[in-house]
């Protein structure tokens, strides 16, 4: 159980009184009690007409500038196909899909966590945004490169297929 003791010994300094940030400790606690509560069916027991969502709530985060010109010059480099499941949305979804990709920072912004000079063709790669969610997930506790992600990709799909 989530409880304030618990709460307490994993990173929380006080009594929450309002908004509070939370330091690293903390929010890794939560997110595994959360991860194993969703995972456990916890939250099963909450009746369906109980459930709510659109509350709002005010957050402070960093928002790091990115390069637009970094970006280009990385589809004009490799296009618009993700560099895992090789995914071209113009394709797939014709002119809806054209020029549309997501650009991944092979090293997070945030790990990085200062200005610096981006080299476009080694720093930056073009992911879908299934793969590029997939790739900010972690497995046994670590991120995984583009590289491991294709190669599961791949070896999921081998599998299914048998």
């Amino acid at each position: 159980m989530l409880t304030h003791t618990r709460l307490l010994e994993n990173g929380l300094k006080a009594v929450p009184q309002g908004p509070k940030r939370l330091n690293d400790e903390l929010v890794c606690y939560m997110d595994i009690f959360l991860h194993d509560c969703y995972s456990d069916g916890f939250f099963n027991d909450i009746p369906a007409n109980d459930l709510m969502e659109g509350i709002k709530h005010s957050v402070t985060v960093n928002r790091y500038e990115r390069s637009s010109i970094a970006r280009r010059k990385c589809v004009e480099d490799n296009g618009c196909i993700c560099k895992v499941c090789g995914i071209d949305f113009e394709k797939v979804y014709g002119n809806l899909g054209k020029d549309f990709i997501h650009i991944h920072h092979i090293v997070p912004m945030a790990e990085i966590n200062r200005s610096y000079k981006i080299d476009y063709k080694n720093d930056l790669i073009p992911l879908c945004p299934n793969c590029h969610a997939m790739i900010h997930r972690k497995l046994d506790g670590k991120f995984v490169s583009w590289e491991e992600l294709k190669c599961i990709y791949f070896d999921n799909r081998k599998n299914k297929s048998h």
